[in-house]
């Protein structure tokens, strides 16, 4: 919310347990604060920068607020037209120029609202879609998860590709491919295609995975040598 982001008002109570509403900053303002005083300060400059993962869970316009105006380049500490507003607490704020916000979404995920138009062109984008050769790193079955990928781009889209993250060992786990895709792909699968076993059979089928049979939620039991 926006009184997490940038400011709010917490309940608390004292010695006597009389409540009271105490002003509190939220993290947005606090590393805005740390990054204006850099600025400001006759120190060696650093750049700061702030990540908000699943950005689009929220109502953002909502929780910008008046941060919609004041994130555009030109308008921040050191831009064109530098603007400071008004809290409702009575703060002055400004957004400094040395403050980076990167943001990731989902664009898979159509049951959750895409960034509005005001915001969206306030940020530049960057498309990031699996890799199947990562410099000193191991993607397992870089075939089956390009062929995977392949149909489902001609079926669905770009954006309901599967992760190489998937295909990659993690926290010391053993690579297995029949687990990864029994536990984690085919179930995505299954719940991008609607539960469509035929799309979804078929999409197995051109990776050159074998499907057991009569098995529901569908399920491989490894490579078809014959199709890899």
């Amino acid at each position: 919310s926006y009184e997490d982001f940038v400011q709010g008002l917490r309940p608390d109570t004292d010695d006597n347990e009389v409540l009271t509403f105490e002003k509190r900053d939220g993290i947005f303002k606090k590393i805005a604060d740390r990054a204006l005083k850099n600025l400001k300060d006759e120190v060696k400059k650093k750049n700061y920068v702030i990540i908000i993962d699943e950005i689009n869970r929220a109502n953002i316009s909502r929780v910008f607020g008046e941060l919609i105006t004041l994130i555009e380049v030109d308008k921040r500490s050191h831009g064109q037209i530098p603007l400071e507003t008004k809290l409702p607490s009575g703060d002055k704020f400004m957004v400094p120029s040395n403050l980076y916000i990167i943001g990731t979404m989902n664009t898979a995920d159509k049951s959750i609202a895409l960034l509005d138009i005001a915001l969206r062109r306030r940020f530049e984008f960057e498309a990031m879609y699996p890799l199947y050769d990562i410099k000193d790193k191991t993607i397992n079955d870089a075939e089956i998860l390009k062929k995977l990928n392949d149909r489902i781009i001609e079926t669905k889209g770009h954006d309901f590709q599967i992760g190489h993250s998937f295909f990659m060992g993690s926290n010391g786990d053993t690579y297995d491919l029949n687990k990864t895709m029994n536990n984690k792909v085919i179930p995505l699968l299954l719940e991008y295609y609607m539960n469509d076993e035929k799309e979804v059979k078929g999409i197995l089928l051109t990776a050159g995975l074998t499907i057991e049979e009569n098995a529901w939620p569908l399920r491989i039991t490894g490579k078809n040598d014959k199709s890899i």
